[in-house]
């Protein structure tokens, strides 16, 4: 095996290079023992090759549960960088407006996401590029196997493969939206993958939404069991496995960065209509463990001090209530805060402050419990997407679309939860300018939102143009150009791959 491991390099342009049998070896070995929530499926898988991955319902359903525990395990690197996905409720927060780099406590990585000064060498740039593809062509391995299988059982193939159409979009998405065009992988054939070029972001868009229309027909509309066969009881649902819903969601979402405002409606509409399922909660119960506005969250696999949220673990003092420089990495900014509105329950549950070394500072308490109470009963699971959303993305469309009324209507349902008056305007420049706040508000420092925002909205250039003046470290001092909107393709990928093209604006440092 280890010949087999070591015959190509693991990454080349941030892409494996080995055939998909020897991936799924390399992430069921490390991701096990597997966390209860995901699957209850008899013993651990320990040896797997390319004639047997997919010879059971269990050692399929264990190549999906190995990227959720996996996934699970990474988020705790979000203060080293390491590249995790969840880095997306850091990174485009530093870049964007809403968080602020302690002076003295980050590295030179950090230091250039935070001043908007990227350089193609960041190693923290590097990682999540380098993370997204594992998991992008370990779901691809995943489809493939699935396809050609004839032992696996065609509900527990048709789940799966419905997981890993969706798991695949969310991380193009994602990279799409941190650096356009992007290479466009679907197949684990080296030959076909060894020098790509750009695809661009439409054509990209195109595929996820296919995708994510294939992921609908084929997940089932319940949270499932680690068997993915069985559903759990009404109101006792783990929502930890992506389902059709889960589906729907990104895909409005896909819609509305498209333009798409007709079916970015009826996509949010089918989320927000399932009202047995989905509901929006009380402020302070909206990170809670299966909470009914969660679509799809994650729970921790770690024990001990690890055993709770990485966003809290990221954002919250530290075990002995000390918060400040050299205790933690970021603070809210004093921009973010000051654009909350009177009143605003989102500014006195969501964020605290604490005086430390002279200075006051704000922290996010979305979720409550970090290292300081970690041996307590895990409460809290990382909410990746909620009904909130659909709301502001159903509010906006009917915006576009002439529905004032309708468009106010789900606009104040998230002001209401916010102790917020209802919002009157019926002239839709103004309506639209209430939803970006609103956005804004609801979802500082969660996976890239205001970051995404800004930039889908055409409003980034006029914001960061007067915010990065303010961002000072060290003394740097933050500056801007149309060009930081895009974070850079890492130069060791461009070096790697004579095709890749780098993003405009960026030197060869």
């Amino acid at each position: 095996m280890k010949n087999i491991l070591f015959k190509r390099p693991f990454f080349e342009n941030g892409i494996f290079r080995i055939n998909y049998a020897v991936i799924l070896f390399i992430f069921l070995a490390t991701s096990l023992p597997s966390c209860k929530k995901f699957v209850d499926a008899g013993a651990p898988v320990t040896t797997l090759n390319s004639q047997n991955v997919f010879e059971s319902d269990a050692t399929a359903i264990a190549t999906l549960t190995g990227i959720y525990t996996q996934w699970s395990l990474d988020s705790y690197g979000l203060n080293g960088g390491n590249g995790s996905l969840t880095a997306l409720n850091l990174l485009p927060s530093l870049s964007a407006d809403d968080l602020t780099l302690f002076d003295g406590n980050g590295n030179s990585d950090f230091v250039q996401i935070y001043i908007n000064s990227i350089k193609s060498s960041n190693s923290i740039n590097l990682s999540y590029w380098q993370y997204s593809y594992t998991i992008i062509n370990k779901t691809n391995a995943i489809i493939d196997g699935l396809k050609s299988s004839a032992k696996v059982s065609t509900p527990v193939k048709n789940q799966l493969l419905g997981e890993a159409y969706f798991v695949r979009s969310f991380c193009y998405f994602n990279l799409i939206n941190l650096y356009d065009d992007v290479p466009f992988v679907t197949s684990t054939n080296y030959a076909n993958t060894s020098n790509l070029s750009k695809t661009s972001k439409s054509l990209i868009y195109t595929a996820i939404i296919e995708d994510l229309k294939l992921a609908q027909s084929l997940l089932n509309s319940n949270f499932l069991k680690g068997d993915v066969l069985s559903s759990y009881q009404s109101g006792n649902e783990e929502r930890v496995r992506p389902n059709k819903y889960t589906a729907t969601a990104l895909l409005a979402r896909a819609y509305l960065y498209t333009k798409d405002y007709t079916n970015a409606e009826i996509q949010a509409s089918t989320v927000i209509s399932n009202k047995s399922t989905y509901d929006t909660v009380s402020i302070n119960n909206v990170f809670l463990k299966n909470s009914k506005e969660s679509i799809w969250s994650l729970p921790s696999v770690n024990s001990g001090t690890l055993s709770n949220t990485a966003e809290g673990i990221l954002f919250l003092p530290d075990a002995s209530n000390q918060f400040g420089p050299g205790t933690n990495l970021v603070y809210l900014s004093s921009n973010l805060i000051n654009s909350f509105q009177t009143n605003d329950k989102r500014l006195s549950n969501w964020t605290k402050s604490i005086f430390s070394a002279g200075k006051i500072y704000y922290f996010p308490t979305k979720y409550k419990i970090g290292l300081y109470n970690a041996a307590s009963t895990t409460t809290e699971y990382s909410v990746i997407f909620r009904l909130a959303e659909q709301y502001l993305i159903r509010s906006e469309c009917r915006a576009y679309l002439g529905n004032i009324n309708g468009s106010l209507d789900d606009l104040n349902v998230i002001r209401k939860r916010a102790g917020l008056p209802s919002f009157t305007s019926l002239n839709q420049s103004v309506i639209l300018a209430a939803i970006l706040q609103e956005y804004r508000s609801e979802f500082f420092t969660e996976w890239g939102q205001r970051w995404f925002n800004l930039k889908r909205t055409n409003t980034v250039d006029q914001v960061m143009a007067i915010y990065s003046s303010q961002k000072v470290y060290g003394g740097l001092t933050g500056t801007w150009n149309t060009n930081w909107k895009l974070y850079p393709i890492p130069l060791s990928e461009i070096r790697l791959d004579p095709n890749l093209i780098q993003n405009p604006g960026y030197g060869s440092n």
